[in-house]
């Protein structure tokens, strides 16, 4: 499972709108800025306490007390372990070189840097080291927490480093409540930052457009010509995140990479769309006109 172009904040909402079934959550709430980036709201007490049963459910050895007492980005690695043992996150497949480039740009864009080795394990072989050595990665220092991968029972603990007896190598490791002490790979406390000056991928660079239209970054512009190949040129004829997703970057595509570009084109009123059940997503005039163009260009 990837979460590559999500602040904390955005991560926070996007899994808790998995755990709860919410499709059209989170909802941006009436007092909120409507000028503001995310423009989401925040959850009610009764969906903060579905959300709790749902974690609760998937990540064993954590208990109320210990949810309750957590901050947001704390409540992150629980809630990844969720998603991914509730089969939500499945992504179908190993990603390919163009499309964690374009994750890569999203990234850069959301000033979400840091990528870790859990992470870069389904990439494909080499594709990290190549990175690492035309500057694109840089490491950073290791990561102070980290999943168990003893038990099954999905926790997440802080890194202790031992070295005992004096003449032996530092080792890592966490405590398992079920387990005891294990002992953790170094290579699994691997982490690396982007560097947006060596970054050098399509995705970052704006394409040429047709003389008066704003220019679109590669993955709105994929998304665009989808619809129209979709004819999702009208409410009636409107289409499913999910389904653009694939027909835009391939199967096995997270629709939730998609949530900034289509509120991005949202925005400039290329597309509309509609929520809860039945809800899609269509091209607005404007927004057909300019995937004709794409199209055809």
């Amino acid at each position: 499972m990837h979460f590559f172009n999500m602040t904390p904040f955005d991560l926070y909402h996007d899994l808790a709108a998995r755990l709860l079934g919410r499709e059209d959550f989170p909802l941006p709430l009436p007092e909120c800025d409507r000028n503001y980036p995310h423009n989401i709201g925040l959850l009610s007490d009764a969906e903060e306490s579905a959300l709790a049963a749902s974690v609760l459910n998937h990540t064993r050895g954590l208990s109320l007390e210990d949810w309750r007492a957590l901050d947001m980005e704390q409540r992150l690695p629980w809630m990844r372990f969720a998603v991914d043992k509730s089969g939500l996150g499945a992504n179908g497949g190993q990603p390919d070189r163009a499309s964690i480039l374009l994750s890569l740009g999203d990234r850069i864009r959301a000033d979400s840097p840091v990528i870790d080795a859990d992470e870069v394990s389904t990439w494909p072989d080499g594709l990290v080291e190549e990175f690492v050595a035309d500057g694109t990665l840089i490491s950073i220092e290791a990561a102070k927490s980290i999943a168990c991968d003893a038990c099954g029972h999905d926790h997440v603990e802080s890194v202790e480093y031992i070295k005992s007896p004096s003449a032996s190598e530092l080792r890592a490791y966490i405590s398992c409540p079920t387990v005891g002490r294990v002992l953790v790979p170094f290579v699994r406390l691997r982490r690396w930052a982007i560097d947006p000056q060596k970054f050098q991928s399509p995705a970052e660079l704006e394409s040429v457009s047709p003389a008066g239209d704003e220019p679109l970054a590669d993955r709105a512009q994929l998304v665009l010509i989808a619809m129209l190949e979709l004819d999702a040129v009208d409410s009636d004829r409107r289409k499913p995140t999910d389904e653009i997703a694939i027909k835009a970057l391939g199967e096995g595509t997270d629709p939730n990479a998609l949530k900034g570009v289509m509120s991005d084109l949202k925005t400039r009123e290329l597309i509309n769309s509609k929520t809860g059940r039945g809800g899609g997503c269509w091209l607005t005039d404007k927004g057909n006109s300019r995937a004709s163009k794409l199209r055809d260009h």
